[in-house]
């Protein structure tokens, strides 16, 4: 009897063990998928951003203020400077900024506006030494980019080196000053064929983490739940099926023993005959 109880219990713990394996891999992959659609969601609306932008200003005024950048930065690529020396190196840009480019500016600050985008601006892209270059930054005054402020294309983006006209492709970055953002862009094109520049936009994912986060915590309570309440009802009806294969035997054993009382009986009474 022992030994048919542990064999129960070892059944009931495989079932318990299954069900919970089960509510994980369930949970698991209903999380991956969500994170899935929630970053294509937010890389689709963070591209489209960047091409409205990019729609609504006259592409021949917009390259010619990369042109006007870009001659100055090719003058001397990669400089680096500190204190006045960094300030008179951005005053160089100052001339660039005339009345069409703040038009542009105002232009690209309605679209932020508009779509509660955390970033919008434009940069050229010096391949050789695979640089950017801030040609317009949409923001506030303490956060916005100057013009000509350059920096490093990161190695995940060399992609755009090699096929400008792909663009950007939308990435989900964690910052520590806006926390989760979404960044996409996509080229500006001339007339022979070319990417003069690139319309970045940038938009903030905080809310979106955030309810992934609570769909991972109720998807995993309620498959929990499920899988628990399965394992329960697979434990009774085990138990109920293991009660009924007992029965049998039980039975063989009661048949045997009234076999063997009557037996008896039978001798006793032959005995009794014979005595008389």
């Amino acid at each position: 009897m022992g030994k048919n109880l542990s064999l129960q219990q070892k059944a009931v713990c495989a079932i318990i063990f299954l069900t919970l394996v089960l509510a994980a891999i369930s949970a698991m992959v209903s999380y991956r998928v969500y994170t899935h659609n929630m970053a294509g969601h937010y890389k689709s609306m963070c591209r489209n951003v960047a091409w409205t932008a990019s729609s609504v200003v006259e592409g021949i005024e917009l390259e010619r203020y990369v042109a006007r950048v870009s001659d100055i930065y090719l003058q001397n690529p990669l400089s680096e400077f500190e204190g006045k020396e960094e300030a008179a190196y951005l005053e160089q840009y100052d001339s660039v900024k005339d009345e069409g480019y703040w038009k542009i500016y105002h232009t690209f600050e309605k679209i932020k506006n508009a779509n509660g985008a955390h970033a919008l601006y434009v940069i050229y892209i010096d391949i050789p030494s695979k640089t950017y270059v801030y040609v317009m930054d949409i923001g506030d005054a303490e956060s916005a980019y100057p013009v000509g402020t350059w920096g490093h294309i990161a190695s995940e983006d060399y992609g755009v080196l090699e096929n400008p006209r792909q663009g950007f492709p939308g990435t989900v970055v964690e910052t520590k000053e806006a926390g989760w953002l979404c960044r996409a862009g996509v080229p500006v094109i001339r007339a022979d064929g070319t990417v003069a520049a690139f319309v970045m936009a940038a938009l903030p994912m905080n809310s979106g983490v955030k309810d992934r986060w609570e769909y991972m915590v109720k998807s995993s309570l309620i498959l929990t739940a499920i899988a628990m309440t399965i394992g329960i009802v697979s434990v009774r009806i085990l138990t109920r099926l293991w009660a009924q294969a007992q029965e049998p035997a039980e039975q063989e054993v009661n048949i045997h023993d009234l076999a063997m009382v009557s037996g008896e009986e039978c001798l006793e009474t032959q005995e009794q005959e014979d005595v008389s």
